[in-house]
């Protein structure tokens, strides 16, 4: 993939073909398994203004993608709305708008009514245009609510790889037998593995299936008029040649894979891979469909530099799910080590299986939980209060406790994931094991950024650093890591203060519940009474902690309260007294032995672990 990041969109583009859209849209009629559109609610996301151009339909979002770094022709994102009527028109969305709308990815395969700033060409002046035309601006969106959530992704997804050959180029550079064993559920290495693993058994790719190669009707310097890719010359024509053979109300989307690279350039790994979404019918309306457009380099295992392989499809197939790239601390994106959508043939040696060349890792937290594959029980979501929480690998493959952390940033669109990464299964090409945060920004054309020394060991947190996300007045300590998980302290900075006490004596023996009042109480914090561990302590109502009191000498004694951060608060006036003919119990004796226990069951008593409060939160 490209070398240096940053979303770039050029002013350049063409105003579609509306009829070869028409084809398309007869091939899949009631066919792919698409988000279908509700009610016409309209919710106004941007600010009142004088009517321009209205215009309503869906909106669909295109990455590429290049191997030598450059950027393709008319950019390397490009947006497009289609009409219900076929006409389809390349828009340039400013950043106001889009940030409006909650950023590129928030309105992704949505449908729209987009404020032009000038009509669109008219079907005459498309076709009779000699050079690229520019694409058209827009000064305000409205979004048609849906009734189907538009980010999950769960359940089967087959695909169809359709393979499409230029009408001047006869080279099939690898057999449908490849493709199929790519779909294979059988085959560890394949895409159908990998998006089970990534997704923690959320979806797959059951019923997938290939077909071709097939001919296209014109040479390839037609698919590629003013120096870049016609996406409606190119998309309806590979789609036709197949119609003849294939239920396209079988799939949910499709990969296009074609015999040569897709520019005009000599070189063979020039040109641009791309994923995203493209128009069909639904219910009378045009809707998008997630669809990828692969060159040689993007699918086959030998090809550029030892390194291609599946690896750029299986990223493609992660933009066709409406997932953005990632990025390095600075916003360089293609440098996140750590996520499908970035980094593409770092540490490539530890992934290189012939035929299909490198392999991708895992998608990183973010964009699994936007995608709904971490279960709600397991995304631990920060909330003021000093927490110590362990996190598990990310692959899923260790049941319990939680996968992701995320902590947000109040009154923005910005938060912060934590994850623990174990180099196994597909995630075997990570830089190693350890914790990984990543700053989230959803207005930004990347949203989600590594953070740590760079994007890729660099960025392992290791016990003992610490980091506070911007703008929380938060930190995050990592403390012990194994192959298993990473425990993490999340801490508000907040000393506690305990500042009642529900019992104030008990018997020598030990075993009264004390109901233990105040502000910023950690559940997982540790109780001493004097310098004696509480023999167990109960999360309590309301903030409050019930701590049993162990088996002291008559006397009186402080308590202390201490967070997983080493914060600690105090109150004095515990005391312990004799009881005339006490007999010991499964709880002890004395005052308020026979008081029962909370109906919660007792955490094991943790001792403070830090002795001294940590260093004033700052980025490491």
């Amino acid at each position: 993939m490209r070398g240096h990041g940053g979303l770039r969109m050029r002013l350049r583009g063409r105003v579609r073909n509306a009829a070869r859209v028409r084809l398309f849209a007869l091939l899949v009629v009631g066919g792919l398994l698409l988000e279908s559109v509700a009610a016409a609610v309209l919710v106004p996301l941007i600010g009142v203004q004088a009517a321009g151009v209205i215009r309503e339909g869906a909106l669909s979002v295109i990455w590429g993608d290049t191997l030598n770094g450059t950027v393709p022709p008319g950019g390397d994102r490009r947006i497009f709305l289609t009409e219900d009527a076929g006409d389809r028109t390349e828009l340039f969305v400013p950043a106001n708008v889009l940030a409006a709308n909650g950023g590129v990815v928030a309105l992704a395969g949505r449908r729209v009514v987009a404020d032009l700033e000038s009509a669109p060409l008219s079907q005459t002046a498309r076709r009779s245009a000699r050079t690229a035309t520019i694409p058209i601006g827009v000064r305000s969106l409205t979004r048609v609510r849906t009734s189907t959530p538009q980010a999950t992704q769960l359940g089967a997804k087959p695909y169809l790889n359709i393979l499409c050959k230029f009408g001047n180029l006869g080279d099939e550079p690898m057999p449908p037998a490849y493709f199929n064993s790519l779909m294979d559920g059988a085959n560890p290495y394949g895409l159908n593995a990998y998006w089970r693993e990534a997704s923690l058994g959320a979806i797959n790719l059951d019923g997938s299936a290939s077909t071709g190669w097939f001919a296209l009707p014109q040479s390839k310097e037609y698919y590629f008029p003013f120096g870049e890719m016609d996406f409606d010359r190119i998309t309806p024509d590979c789609l036709s040649t197949a119609a003849p053979y294939v239920n396209f109300g079988a799939y949910v989307g499709i990969n296009l894979v074609f015999n040569s690279h897709l520019s005009l350039d000599a070189t063979p790994i020039s040109g641009a891979a791309w994923g995203g979404s493209y128009p069909v019918t639904q219910n009378g309306f045009f809707s998008s469909s997630p669809m990828t457009w692969l060159p040689p380099w993007a699918y086959r295992g030998v090809s550029y530099n030892a390194g291609a392989g599946i690896y750029p499809m299986t990223h493609e197939m992660g933009h066709a799910f409406n997932l953005a790239h990632s990025a390095d601390p600075l916003g360089a994106e293609y440098y996140d080590a750590w996520d499908v959508m970035s980094a593409v043939y770092a540490f490539c040696p530890l992934s290189n299986v012939q035929p299909y060349g490198c392999l991708a890792q895992h998608a990183n937290g973010y964009h699994k939980g936007k995608l709904g594959w971490i279960p709600g029980s397991r995304t631990f979501t920060y909330a003021a209060t000093t927490r110590r929480i362990t996190l598990r690998p990310l692959n899923g493959d260790t049941a319990g406790d939680h996968l992701l952390a995320v902590i947000p940033l109040p009154g923005s669109n910005r938060f912060t994931t934590v994850e623990f990464r174990h180099r196994v299964g597909f995630d075997r090409k990570v830089p190693g094991d350890g914790v990984i945060i990543h700053d989230v920004d959803e207005l930004r054309g990347s949203p989600s950024w590594v953070q740590g020394g760079n994007g890729a060991a660099g960025a392992v947190f290791a016990p003992g650093q610490f980091y506070t996300p911007p703008g929380t007045g938060v930190t995050v300590t990592v403390g012990a890591v194994s192959t298993t998980g990473a425990t993490v302290v999340i801490s508000n900075g907040i000393t506690p203060a305990v500042t009642g006490m529900g019992a104030t004596s008990g018997g020598i023996m030990g075993g009264t519940p004390v109901v233990l009042s105040g502000t910023n109480l950690s559940p997982e914090a540790a109780v001493l009474f004097g310098n004696t561990p509480a023999t167990g302590v109960f999360v309590g109502s309301n903030g409050t902690l019930t701590a049993i009191a162990p088996a002291l000498p008559e006397g009186v004694y402080t308590i202390t309260v201490t967070n997983p951060d080493g914060r600690s608060g105090t109150i004095a006036g515990w005391r312990t007294v004799i009881v005339p003919n006490a007999q010991p119990g499964p709880r002890g004796t004395g005052a308020g032995a026979n008081i029962p226990a909370p109906a919660v069951p007792v955490r094991p008593v943790v001792a403070p672990g830090i002795s001294t409060p940590l260093p004033a939160p700052s980025r490491r």
